[in-house]
């Protein structure tokens, strides 16, 4: 009898190991296969998007989506580690911007159920109205070391300027009249 670990890291519903003699070796065995058995997808690791647009209008929301995934990276998707976290959506760092510039988070922390198996898609998550190349995050709420920074960078989206909302003449008003 010989005892070997077996570490799979890809997540299936299920697996089987065959194990076999190969000639030339010393000693022939006869050929065996476990039964099946399922490997589940491990703890958090780590977040990431995907259908990130590359570019949106100023003020206006575009949809994301937030996977969950393990370091292999297998999505959480099933068994004791299916995700259902909560996770606070933001910017990258130095991109919060005074009003009216400031992003609005829609929603600001977006929870995961049990039948969104690990991905999470948010019609119109953010709203970045600062034109130029601006990045987004996801953090879990409760353990800040699962993120959208650990595997990559997070997406940089270049944000279009829009229409003008308002003009503002300084010095303030005068007497004179513009036609």
């Amino acid at each position: 009898t010989w005892a070997f670990p077996i570490v799979p890291l890809t997540a299936l519903s299920s697996y089987t190991i065959v194990a076999a003699t190969v000639s030339p070796s010393a000693v022939s065995l006869a050929s065996a296969s476990s039964v099946e058995f399922p490997v589940l997808p491990g703890p958090a690791h780590h977040l990431h998007f995907a259908n990130v647009p590359a570019t949106a209008a100023a003020g206006a929301g575009f949809p994301v989506s937030i996977i969950a995934h393990d370091q292999f990276p297998n999505l959480l998707s099933t068994g004791p580690n299916l995700y259902t976290k909560s996770v606070q959506l933001g910017v990258g760092t130095g991109e919060m911007f005074a009003p009216p510039q400031d992003p609005i988070f829609n929603p600001s922390v977006a929870t995961f159920l049990a039948a969104d198996e690990g991905l999470k898609a948010l019609s119109s998550a953010f709203i970045l109205k600062k034109a130029g190349a601006r990045k987004i995050k996801a953090t879990q709420t409760d353990n800040p070391f699962v993120h959208t920074d650990v595997v990559s960078v997070s997406p940089t989206i270049l944000i279009l300027p829009g229409n003008p909302g308002a003009v503002t003449v300084d010095p303030g008003p005068t007497s004179q009249i513009v036609s």
